[in-house]
């Protein structure tokens, strides 16, 4: 076969698959508007029929602010009563009665099994994945995430994979500020360190001391359940347990336990944790200035009913700037700002 025979050849073979796909593609159109017709027949056939008013009430759209995301073991079309989406709500830890999210700390909330920490709702950029037993800050809930943050570290979890821990008179928190006293404590596992919030506005304040020819550095920050413990087991043995009670917070009910507390001190051994601090040019200055920087005197002289424990100048709490200037203009105590009996 010379070469005008075989080029003739595959131009035949050519038209050949040519046609043949045109007659597949005719015959899948064919199909195709025969089931068109095919489905359009039978809804003639069989009406669909009116909707009832029940039916009409689940298909309407949902509310951000009445409802919580549907869990995978709810059916679709559910109706909730008031009664569990608040169960719902309480379960999860948002505390706000409006789904969303908020920049004020809505309450705590406990990790019940392993979730994810992610940068934004629902994305595949994870932060870390956070272990049952977790305690996290909870900053709101919205279409089934949660706005929380662990240890410094901010982004959204599945809702459902938290439970309120704000109750049993444990993570008391008030216009979005915890409190920790008598009344109110933590568990022994919550550890969250010492706030880099408190640790960086404690640095401005103390180069702002140390201008004016003065020395402050942070004699007790963060302390643990545990740390707790022994020194009070230390301060009993010294003074005994009337005494340390009256200084000394129980393990579970320590300020320095929420990572918000710090006890100064300056270079005069002798004045360090004890009241005579108040007369220190530091003592002064810091019960002064102090709250320009977020920091209040927690526990004021003639306050001791008020607060549960004596008078101590070296002892302050962060509680933002905000906050804190608004106690100081009051001459309140935290519990008396707050209304807490």
């Amino acid at each position: 076969m010379d070469s005008r025979e075989r080029r003739k050849r595959k131009r035949e073979l050519a038209k050949r698959r040519h046609r043949k796909k045109i007659f597949v593609l005719i015959c899948l159109l064919v199909i195709a508007l025969g089931a068109c017709g095919l489905n359009q027949l039978r809804k003639q056939n069989n009406p669909e029929p009116p909707k009832t008013e029940e039916v009409a009430k689940t298909e309407a759209p949902k509310t951000e602010k009445t409802e919580t995301p549907a869990t995978t073991e709810e059916t679709e079309g559910s109706e909730k009563s008031e009664d569990t989406m608040k169960t719902e709500t309480e379960q999860t830890g948002a505390v706000t009665e409006a789904a969303s999210y908020s920049d004020t700390l809505q309450g705590f909330s406990r990790v019940t099994k392993p979730v994810i920490l992610y940068e934004e709702p629902g994305s595949g950029a994870t932060v870390l994945e956070l272990e049952e037993g977790d305690y996290v800050e909870n900053y709101g809930e919205l279409n089934g995430f949660a706005r929380v943050n662990y240890n410094e570290y901010a982004g959204y979890v599945d809702a459902a994979r938290l439970e309120n821990a704000s109750k049993d008179n444990q993570f008391k928190v008030m216009e979005g500020t915890l409190i920790a006293n008598k009344e109110f404590g933590l568990p022994e596992t919550y550890d969250p360190g010492l706030k880099t919030e408190v640790s960086i506005q404690f640095e401005k304040m103390k180069a702002d001391v140390e201008s004016e020819g003065m020395t402050i550095d942070i004699g007790s920050g963060y302390r643990s359940y545990e740390y707790q413990l022994g020194v009070i087991e230390r301060n009993i043995a010294a003074v005994g347990e009337e005494e340390t009670m009256r200084s000394v917070a129980p393990a579970g009910k320590s300020e320095h336990q929420t990572g918000l507390a710090i006890d100064i001190i300056n270079d005069e051994p002798e004045t360090n944790i004890d009241e005579s601090f108040k007369d220190t040019d530091e003592g002064i200055w810091l019960a002064a200035n102090s709250y320009k920087y977020g920091f209040i005197l927690r526990y004021p002289q003639g306050k001791e009913e008020i607060t549960g424990y004596m008078y101590e100048p070296w002892h302050f709490r962060y509680v933002g700037e905000e906050l804190a200037a608004k106690i100081f203009d009051s001459g309140l105590t935290l519990e008396e700002y707050f209304g807490i009996e």
